[in-house]
Parts: structure tokens; sequence; C-alpha cells
């Protein structure tokens, strides 16, 4: 229980009126008590305000020598109309202006008190893990904001006081609503954010940074790698112009804050902030591995994958319904380009040669080739582009082909050295089947499970699974219709 409520709570509690109804019917998914497994503790309401017939609920106690301690108005301008506010007497000669500002949540109220304006979470309510949650409504929120901004021009607002966080200037508030605008437009169709979908999401976290903290580990040891064996063939110069390619003391904080942040996330208590720390690395990883920045033996695949997972990871969290592109791709060329990828050397041979007459560039495509490291050199990758009737998908098809080489990753690392892959259409869906087989030893266990792979295909309507008991072994790659 909030320590708040410890002791006898001897401040006047004035509420919304649904506010007030939620307190007093302990209602733990309004009051979002539920989202940390709260329970809303008993908290009298003095008074409540704004109620549908425009009146105040009870009589309050004549603490104060003003007959009428509350006055009802409407404000009505060229900008905004019929805004009902409320002026509360809380001394003889100072009152306090209440607004109504809905949007956060249904009973969200903003007051005046002199040049200070308190809005509680509007300054937050279009961030990830706030927006969504339940009560939260797109269209009321833009217009409390343009009230906010009303008042702040036309009541001589010099400090906004948010309900998180320091007080600042009335000129960050017009500069965060300018903002906030610009992202209601997209965040008109939000999934709720209850509990049962924060715990849903906290796990899918947990998936994505697991396979993050992969792929760091694997750029660290290709960029160490290199290094080393560049420093062996005297090539010194070029040691030290690839280390300085990236901000090393940057980038090892970035990943050492990583790992503290996923240790600590495990068994911690619900928290929808943590939503909000785990999307903050991805605007840290942008600015330390800008693509001007990336040495050539950082594959951009690795790159690229990351971004990928953080952007799957943002989308859900913020809730957005997936929808499906109207054009879509080719299932066939599109399997083939990913095949291809993984194929080719990052410098080929003709390109290594090519770079030999300058020292400049033969040390960069060096580098590139000590560092580039062939996954699929043993094994044997077939595609029989059996095209069935239709082979167009309805899904992104970046973010397909980053899900197929993952995939194959992971046959591969199990000892798979044969895989197959057909188009074919079961029960009218379009499917990509893949079969596997090993030559000379049983496969090992699975060391990174799927289950990555078929969350984010289930986040755009498709599926994987693998047949039970297939032989050889046999999964499946189900699209959206």
């Amino acid at each position: 229980m909030p320590p708040l409520f410890e002791a006898p709570f001897r401040a006047k509690l004035l509420c919304h009126a649904i506010g007030t109804q939620a307190l007093n019917n302990r209602d733990r998914v309004l009051t979002v008590s539920d989202m940390h497994a709260h329970e809303v503790p008993t908290c009298p309401v003095w008074s409540s305000l704004f109620q549908p017939e425009k009146s105040v609920t009870g009589a309050p106690p004549a603490f104060h020598p003003f007959e009428d301690i509350f006055q009802y108005n409407q404000i009505n301008s060229t900008d905004i109309s019929c805004v009902p506010e409320y002026e509360v007497a809380i001394s003889d000669h100072d009152w306090m202006e209440v607004f109504y500002t809905p949007g956060h949540s249904p009973d969200s109220i903003s007051f005046r008190i002199g040049d200070c304006l308190f809005v509680g979470d509007l300054p937050f309510a279009t961030d990830m893990g706030v927006a969504g949650l339940i009560g939260w409504d797109s269209e009321a929120l833009s217009e409390s904001l343009n009230l906010l901004l009303w008042i702040g021009q036309n009541r001589n607002i010099r400090w906004v006081l948010p309900g998180h966080g320091i007080p600042f200037p009335l000129e960050e508030l017009e500069k965060t609503i300018q903002r906030q605008q610009k992202a209601i437009g997209r965040l008109s169709d939000l999934i709720p954010l209850d509990r049962k979908r924060l715990l849903d999401l906290l796990d899918y976290a947990h998936l994505i940074l697991d396979e993050i903290s992969a792929i760091f580990a694997i750029m660290a040891a290709r960029l160490l790698k290199t290094v080393h064996w560049l420093e062996i063939l005297d090539e010194e110069e070029q040691a030290v112009n690839l280390l300085k390619a990236i901000d090393l003391e940057a980038a090892e904080k970035l990943i050492d804050d990583f790992h503290y942040f996923r240790e600590s996330f495990k068994g911690k208590e619900v928290k929808n902030v943590i939503l909000v720390r785990a999307v903050s690395f991805m605007a840290r990883f942008d600015k330390i591995f800008t693509r001007q920045s990336i040495p050539s033996i950082l594959n951009p695949l690795l790159i690229g994958r990351i971004r990928n997972l953080f952007s799957e990871f943002y989308h859900a969290v913020y809730g957005f319904q997936f929808s499906l592109p109207e054009v879509g791709f080719d299932l066939c060329e599109a399997v083939q380009e990913s095949l291809n990828s993984v194929r080719e050397p990052l410098v080929s041979n003709q390109a290594f040669l090519d770079a030999a007459g300058t020292d400049q560039a033969f040390c960069e495509a060096l580098a590139s080739r000590i560092a580039d490291h062939q996954q699929f050199k043993d094994v044997q990758l077939i595609f029989e582009p059996q095209c069935p009737e239709m082979t167009r998908i309805l899904m992104d098809k970046a973010i397909f082909q980053d899900l197929l080489l993952i995939f194959l990753e992971r046959l591969s690392a199990r000892g798979f050295d044969r895989i197959q892959l057909v188009p074919e259409l079961s029960d009218k869906r379009l499917c990509l089947s893949i079969c596997a087989t090993a030559s000379w030893a049983p496969p090992a266990p699975w060391t990174r499970n799927l289950e990555i792979i078929q969350r984010i295909m289930h986040n755009h309507g498709g599926d994987l699974h693998e047949l039970p008991s297939a032989v050889p072994a046999r999964f499946v790659f189900e699209f959206p219709q």
C-alpha cells in the first residue's frame, strides 16, 4: 500500500466524478492498480466535480469563510467553446481553477494556482507504456492538449508541474504538445494495455533482449577477431582505424547497460515503465551504430536485425494493430534473395583482387574477409520454387526475410546440413515448407528456441510451427491470408 495512505489522510480529496466512483468502488482496473497487482486503498473523497448535471455532489464542510467555495463556469472563446471549469476557494484571497482534461484517463483534471499549471500525466500521455491504458482516448486527449495551450496563453502561466519529474516552463509544454499532437494521429486505434497484455509484453521483451544480446556478442567477437589478425599481419594502422570507426567506449557502455538492464529485468515487479526503458536502448544504439560509422566487418544484416527487433517491440508495446500491406511481395523472389545474401561473401574474390591496387582499399577488403563468417558454407540450401497459383504475401518483406535467415541460422547451428525450401498451398493458404536433414549425426537440441520467430509471425498474422514426428524434420511458415 502506498505510504501516503498508511497515516491518517488529512488533506481534502477532490476528484472528478468518474474518479470518485472508481475510488468508492475500489475499481482496480480504472485506477490501474491491477497493472501492478496492488489493492485500491480506502480513500474517502471530500467532493466530486464535473458531474453530468454540472453540480457539486454533497455539501462541502464550512471550513472557509466564503459562502460559495465552488463556482462553476464555462469558458467560451474563438479557440475553444463550452469548456467547463470550477473555481475553488483555497484561502481568503486565492482561488484554484480546475479544468476537465480527459484523454490520459477519463477522470483526468488539471488545475491552476497563480502562474502554475498542474497537468498530471498529460505530458506523457502519448508515451510508450502510457498510451493505450484503460480509459485512454486519443480524440479527448487532443482536445485537452489544445485546452492546456489556451490556458497557458490566457492565464499567464509561467510554470508547468507534471505528475512526474520536475517543473518546467510553459514553452516546454508547448513543444511537448506539438510532438504529442503529431503522435496522436497514428495512435488512434490501439490495443488496450491491461495487466494481462503487460505480462505478455514483458515475456516478449525477454525474448527480444535475449536475441539482441546474442547479436551484440557476435558483433563484438567479429570486431576483436579482425583487429587481432590485422595486428598479426602488421596492419596495425588499419586495426586502429577500425577501432576508431565506432565509439568503442560508448558502445561498451551501451552493451554493459543493456546486460545490466536485461538481468535486472528478470523477476522484477511488473511496471509499465520497464517497457519505456527497454525501448530507450534503440535510440542510443542508432546514435552509436549509424550507417556512416559502421565498419564493413559489421554485416549490415546484423545491424538491420537489431533495428527490426526493436521496431517490432516498439509497435507491440504501443499496441498498434498490425495491418496487412496492400501490395505485399512475391514469396519466391524474397526467398531467392535471402539465399543469395547468405551465399555471397561480404567481399567477393574479384572485389578482393580489385582492391589490391591501393593499400587502404586492400586493408579494408582484408578486414572484411577476416571478419566474414560463412555459416552456411557446409550447408546445402535447396530452393524449389514450384510456385503455386498465388505467391504474393501481404506482409512486410524485410521482416519475413529477417525471420527466415534467423530460422535457417538456427537449423544450421543444430547440425542440419541439407535444407530444402518449397512454397506450397495448404487449405488455400500460402505456406513455405522447410525440410531439414543432418547427414553425419542426429541434430543437436535447440540451444535457442523458435519462440521469437513465432511471436513476430503471429504479430503479422502468420505462424511458424514444426510438424510433430516428421522425418525428415519439417517446419512450415504460414502467411497471413
